[in-house]
C-alpha cells in the first residue's frame, strides 16, 4: 500500500515526534492496564462485599472502602441480632400479658393497671438483662 499524501503537514510533524512502536510507552501502558484491572477488581470486591457475598479476596484487591463496607456490614449483623433478642424479649412480655388477661376475662380498671404495671416491669427487666448481657454485667 503506498502511502497517501497527508492532508496536514502539522499532522507529519506529530507522527514524527511519537516513539516508536514497541517503544518505552508500550511498557508504560502495560502498567497503566494492570493498574486499572487491579482498580476494577478493588470496585468489584467492594460492590460484592456490599451484597454481603464477600469471602475474601487476593491482597492486592483489598482497600480502605473494602474495609469500611466489611466494617458496615459487620455492625449491620450486630443491630440485627440485637432487633431479634428484643423482638424475643418483647414476645415474651406480650404472651405473657395474654396469659394473665386469659386469666381473667372480665377485668376491672384495677386489675388492668396491675396488668399494665407488671407489663413495663417485665419489659424493663428483660431490656435491662439484654443491655447486662451486652455489657458482660449481672
Amino acid at each position: 500500500m503506498k502511502n497517501s499524501p497527508s492532508p496536514s503537514p502539522l499532522f507529519d510533524e506529530f507522527v514524527k515526534t511519537l516513539p516508536p512502536y514497541g517503544g518505552p510507552r508500550d511498557a508504560e501502558i502495560a502498567a497503566l492496564r494492570q493498574q486499572l484491572e487491579t482498580e476494577r477488581m478493588r470496585l468489584a470486591a467492594c460492590g460484592t462485599a456490599a451484597l454481603g457475598y464477600f469471602d475474601g479476596c487476593k491482597d492486592e484487591y483489598k482497600s480502605a472502602s473494602l474495609d469500611d463496607v466489611l466494617r458496615l456490614r459487620q455492625q449491620l449483623a450486630e443491630c440485627e441480632l440485637e432487633r431479634d433478642e428484643l423482638v424475643a424479649a418483647l414476645d415474651y412480655v406480650i404472651r405473657d400479658l395474654e396469659l394473665r388477661a386469659s386469666l381473667n376475662p372480665d377485668p376491672d380498671e384495677r386489675d388492668i393497671i396491675q396488668l399494665g404495671d407488671g407489663a413495663y416491669r417485665q419489659a424493663t427487666e428483660a431490656l435491662a438483662k439484654l443491655g447486662a448481657d451486652k455489657t458482660g454485667e449481672k
